[in-house]
């Protein structure tokens, strides 16, 4: 099914692509390329006349019976609400297969002052907030909680405050490739710091 839908999904990940002004995104588990694996699923909305409207796709984890949301593509002018109902869909065929659990994947956080301070805080800010890709965090947070799904934090593990800047620069490279002038403008921003020192499967989402 996937084969004669091909073009529309490349014409709808394209569009969407360049809605964002965004390329297609390195760290990303699965990419358009890899929707032909039999492990994968696709979920499709189609307006009348069969024109793709939007698609989803979810990724095996085995070690859990469950399903992590990776892409999530759709049509600039696409119907009011199709995302959430593929997601919706997507689940009650998840609890048909007697998939255990689904992950809505991770949200990046709002780093408020109290978490953090001085240098730190400046550089962490840099990173969610001068970048328009981190901009849109808020909305993306306030998609995946309409589900209500239980949040997991995730953590990343650093060996002390002089690695910051080059940890930030590497989490700013996964996100924007290739290396951008954005990324050049934050490797100033971030010295500063170094130098100083049976029923439905539940619906998991964690905030980096």
């Amino acid at each position: 099914m996937l084969a004669q839908h091909s073009e529309q999904l490349r014409a709808v990940s394209g569009r969407w692509l360049h809605s964002r002004r965004s390329p297609e995104l390195g760290y990303s588990l699965g990419t358009l390329a890899t929707l032909t694996d039999p492990d994968i699923v696709v979920g499709m909305a189609f307006k009348p006349g069969g024109v793709l409207d939007a698609f989803v796709s979810w990724l095996p984890v085995p070690a859990r019976n469950a399903w992590t949301l990776d892409l999530m593509r759709r049509r600039p002018d696409s119907t009011y609400g199709v995302m959430e109902a593929l997601i919706v869909r997507s689940i009650e065929e998840a609890n048909r297969r007697g998939i255990g659990e689904l992950s809505l994947g991770m949200t990046p956080r709002t780093i408020a002052t109290r978490d953090v301070s001085g240098g730190m805080d400046r550089a962490m800010r840099a990173m969610y907030w001068g970048l328009d890709r981190f901009q849109r965090s808020r909305s993306l947070h306030r998609f995946k909680a309409k589900f209500s799904p239980s949040w997991e934090d995730r953590y990343l593990a650093i060996p002390g405050p002089a690695v910051l800047p080059e940890v930030v620069v590497a989490l700013v490279r996964a996100h924007l490739p290739p290396l951008s002038a954005a990324v050049a403008a934050l490797r100033s921003a971030v010295r500063s710091p170094r130098s100083s020192g049976a029923a439905k499967p539940p619906l998991l989402a964690a905030p980096e």
